[in-house]
């Protein structure tokens, strides 16, 4: 996915150009700043949701607020892993682990699921 080493790369351009603005900062005040923009951008996508979701039944759902919230939740969560140090290599790892983990789940290639819809892991499943 090149979006997501696009956003690894203007991660670590910003953050020479945020140093030389205001000085070094410590980890735990970087990490402090991915937390917190994880809370916002998280509660502004539930917020698109929920709009979604409480709309009139007969009108048509515009997703794309959702999806502007969705991407930007994505680029935060791309700046914490940066923040922890982490680069392209280690956080595509990381998904296709992610991905791998997630097949594992199936039973006999297909997905069973529990009452309230997520996806049950089967008994091929690894971490």
């Amino acid at each position: 996915m090149n979006e997501v080493k696009d956003i690894v790369v203007w991660h670590a351009a910003v953050a020479v150009a945020k140093r030389d603005r205001f000085g070094e900062q410590s980890f735990d005040e970087r990490l402090r700043l991915s937390m917190s923009l994880l809370r916002e951008e998280t509660r502004e996508l539930l917020d698109e949701l929920a709009i979604i979701l409480n709309r009139p039944q007969q009108q048509a759902v515009d997703v794309s607020p959702a999806l502007k919230e969705a991407a930007d939740v994505l680029f935060v969560t791309l700046q914490a892993l940066h923040t922890l140090g982490l680069g392209y290599g280690q956080i595509s790892a990381g998904v296709q682990e992610v991905i791998r983990s997630n097949y594992s789940k199936l039973y006999n290639g297909r997905p069973t699921f529990r009452d309230d819809g997520k996806l049950s892991k089967g008994p091929g499943y690894s971490e």
